[in-house]
């Protein structure tokens, strides 16, 4: 089992410094901060390079910045840890914030995935398999602590094949160090991630961004893809919002192709049920994890109102940004594999628990902002 309890209740959200800008201030040649609003009037704030190809202070190229052994040694950021229990939050509405407006979008198979009918296997050199990481169970209906879930290293050999090579690992500086989170391809350019994996959450953006779908322990299959656009709520980056705990980057294209022409893309869910059951993907050192959880209950933290929704894991404390995938299915595009929530923070009394920010319209708003990079 991976049992991180200590480095978990350790961690702690790191703070810097902000100086306020106006809005839509040029900040020099290179990049643009900008505020923007939705229907609802919920405030985003995104930042994106003027030269998609161009290293700026937020998104360095690889090869300007990073090396193999900076990603290797890279530690999993801090993610967000709550003293004391979850917030009670009334059953009988759990699903009130839900409405009648419920959306899905389908996901995609990669150009090489399309022509080939799918690609199948790795190379022998890179098909060392992963054991399981741990299984673990309780009765949900009482809310017995862990909820119920199964998590296991995926077999190195299903990291060339869908929806496994959509997801990745994020790496970026923050506060003089070098970072890892998780992430998706959603869409045209766009990466899913935690909010606290694009900004500190308190005004200040993280830099030398790249994503690398399918890391493989040192291996990078598909590359590393750099950032020129991060965008999140403001509630988030500016306060700590861990309702609003969600970021996505845009990144530059490889080739003449964009990162969801490589890898494929997951489709997208908000406005969903949350008595849901999902397999959550992310990384554990160099290797992908995947949960399969349903449901434990909603939370809200600081007492924050879209309820962010709690599920069980052994995948605790290395890093955020694991994607919720809701009705995930292997190797199929279609009525499935809906991205559907980011593992965000956890309780240091409970780290076999973890939540993820409820995926409403807004969240998807921010998403297509994203993905229209």
């Amino acid at each position: 089992m991976i049992n991180l309890r200590k480095m978990l209740a350790s961690f702690i959200l790191l703070t810097f410094s902000f100086v306020p800008m106006a809005l839509g201030e040029q900040l020099d040649n290179n990049y643009v901060e900008k505020i923007s609003y939705d229907e609802a009037n919920e405030e985003f704030i995104s930042q994106k390079s003027t030269d998609p190809n161009a290293a700026t202070p937020f998104a360095a190229k690889t090869d300007t910045y990073w090396t193999s052994d900076m990603m290797e040694n890279a530690m999993p950021y801090p993610m967000p840890v709550m003293e004391g229990t979850p917030e009670a939050v009334d059953i009988s509405n759990l699903d009130s914030q839900v409405g009648n407006n419920g959306g899905v979008e389908k996901g995609s198979l990669s150009l090489s995935d399309i022509a080939n009918k799918g690609e199948k296997g790795l190379p022998t050199a890179l098909s060392e398999e992963k054991e399981a990481v741990a299984i673990a169970g309780g009765d949900i209906s009482t809310l017995a602590y862990p909820p119920p879930h199964n998590t296991f290293y995926v077999p190195t050999s299903k990291y060339r094949t869908f929806p496994y090579k959509t997801i990745g690992k994020v790496f970026f500086t923050s506060g003089g160090y070098n970072y890892t989170c998780s992430g998706s391809s959603v869409g045209g350019r766009a990466v899913l991630t935690a909010g606290h994996c694009v900004s500190n959450g308190s005004g200040s953006w993280h830099s030398n961004w790249v994503f690398a779908p399918a890391y493989m322990n040192g291996s990078y299959l598909y590359g590393a893809w750099s950032a020129f656009y991060f965008t999140t709520f403001s509630s988030w980056f500016y306060n700590g919002n861990l309702c609003r705990d969600v970021g996505f980057a845009a990144v530059s294209d490889k080739n003449g192709y964009t990162l969801s022409q490589t890898v494929g893309h997951l489709g997208f869910a908000w406005n969903q049920s949350v008595n849901l059951t999902w397999d959550v993907l992310g990384y554990y050192g160099g290797w992908m994890v995947q949960t399969h959880a349903a449901y434990s209950r909603s939370d809200s933290p600081n007492g924050c109102t879209s309820h962010p929704l709690g599920i069980g894991t052994s995948q605790t404390g290395p890093e955020g940004g694991s994607t919720r995938i809701w009705q995930f299915v292997e190797g199929s595009v279609g009525a499935n594999n809906y991205a559907n929530g980011v593992n965000s923070y956890a309780y240091s009394m409970y780290p076999l628990e973890i939540f993820s920010p409820y995926f409403d319209s807004s969240v998807s708003t921010l998403k297509n902002a994203a993905v229209s990079q």
